[in-house]
């Protein structure tokens, strides 16, 4: 999950004008590369999942919810760009507490279920997270680019 991340911190600081230039097609880039982490995550483990799946999801999605309701209620009082950070933080910062509910939620110790349920936990979130993420960067208001010092725009 990480990849994504230091490939666009390595690009962005090598090249900010292309960075800013491709922003929309890189934050596409990035959502394409995780979902495809997260679609070979979850196919080394597709034996698992048939058993546990709905279980998995239920459990993963009302977790996930749970945290960002968390967050959003801890940033009811501040701005609308705080809350959203704070609603996001709550749900993606929970993977200890989703380590321990995988590992305990069976009865018996099973690798295979385990990493199933971190697998499918992960792909709730990513797909929670990013559809709440894109529906609150509609919602804000483009402000327009600081004038230069010689008065022209930055584009």
């Amino acid at each position: 999950m990480f990849l994504p991340i230091a490939i666009g911190s390595l690009f962005a600081s090598c090249f900010p004008a292309a960075t800013a230039r491709l922003g929309p097609a890189l934050k596409l880039a990035s959502s394409a590369l995780v979902l495809a982490i997260l679609a070979t995550a979850l196919w080394s483990v597709r034996g698992s999942l048939d058993t546990y799946i709905k279980e998995m999801l239920i459990c993963c999605t009302l977790f996930t919810f749970g945290a960002m309701f968390a967050g959003g209620l801890l940033g009811a009082w501040n701005s609308d760009s705080d809350r959203t950070v704070l609603t996001i933080e709550a749900g993606t910062r929970n993977v200890g507490v989703a380590l321990l509910l995988g590992g305990t939620a069976h009865s018996r110790p099973d690798f295979g279920v385990f990493a199933s349920f971190m697998s499918v936990y992960f792909a709730v979130e990513v797909t929670i997270m990013l559809t709440y993420a894109n529906w609150r960067a509609s919602k804000v208001k483009q402000e327009p680019l600081p004038a230069r010092r010689d008065g022209r725009r930055e584009d």
